[in-house]
Order: structure tokens, then C-alpha cells, then sequence
């Protein structure tokens, strides 16, 4: 099975609805940001959801960085757009 946005209505999950290419994000390792997540996406899914991927629907705009500047390569750019 592929990658799915852990949010059960979200059109993303289903191929059928859309071809739409939309980032998915790792849930991030950071303990306490970690809860976050999983206690929203239970909360909008009304059940225990085992959360692995969000995708970027459910983020505002300004809160997805589009670009990172990696210590061990300052100065360059990566562009993570088509990350999935």
C-alpha cells in the first residue's frame, strides 16, 4: 500500500477522486509535536488513528517551509515541493 494522509476524508486517499499530487509530511519525532498531531488528526477522524503522514491540505501555507538551508550544505537550497 502507498502512502495515505492519515485524515480519513481527505481526498488525497483516494485516487479515484483525485490525480492530484500533494505532499505528504512524516509525523515529526519530536515527542511532544507529535502528540499534537496524532490528538488532532484523532480528533477530526472521531476515533484512535495511527498517524504516519499528513499532507500539506491540512497545513496553512505559511506554516510549510518550501525551501531548507541544511547546516552541512550552507548555502544551498532544497526545494522540497515534490517531496512525498
Amino acid at each position: 500500500m502507498g502512502r495515505l494522509c492519515s485524515v480519513i476524508n481527505c481526498s488525497t486517499r483516494n485516487s479515484k477522486v483525485t490525480t492530484e499530487r500533494v505532499t505528504l509530511f512524516y509525523v515529526t519525532k519530536d515527542d511532544y509535536l507529535k502528540s499534537q498531531w496524532i490528538n488532532v488528526v484523532c480528533a477530526v477522524n472521531s476515533r484512535e488513528t495511527n498517524v504516519k503522514f499528513v499532507c500539506a491540505k491540512h497545513f496553512k501555507t505559511e506554516d510549510i517551509k518550501r525551501t531548507y538551508y541544511g547546516s552541512e550544505n550552507l548555502g544551498s537550497e532544497v526545494n522540497n515541493a515534490d517531496v512525498e
